[in-house]
């Protein structure tokens, strides 16, 4: 096993160099006028596809975490992807209640992103 340290916001990987890239409960923690350089690295180095499962929201809501603001937002992550890079395109996008939650509205969101031109 090869073990990489580095940044999101600088993924140590050449062009195009997996078949997909994906996230789980990473991008809710960015803040939101930094998502597109970090999803630009994350679509840099895709070579077809971006997934995600993330928190979801139709719009960019802050959410306290752990007693804290500043640290956790929820949004709808596949259209943000979509606004910022015209080569993606929308394969499948499937939103999860919470079970014990559901009379709040929170949902979780697993998303799968192509790219249309590498």
């Amino acid at each position: 096993m090869n073990i990489l340290q580095g940044s999101g916001f600088d993924l140590p990987f050449k062009d195009n160099y997996f078949d997909v890239v994906c996230t789980n409960g990473v991008l809710i923690h960015i803040a939101p006028e930094h998502l597109p350089r970090i999803m630009g690295e994350m679509v840099r180095c895709s070579g077809r596809y971006i997934m995600g499962y993330e928190y979801y929201a139709p719009e960019t809501t802050p959410i306290k975490y752990r007693g804290n603001e500043g640290f956790l937002w929820k949004t709808d992550f596949a259209q943000v992807f979509l606004n910022n890079f015209p080569e993606l395109r929308l394969v499948k996008q499937k939103l999860y209640p919470y079970i014990n939650d559901a009379e709040r509205g929170n949902q979780d969101v697993v998303y799968l992103l192509e790219k249309t031109t590498t």
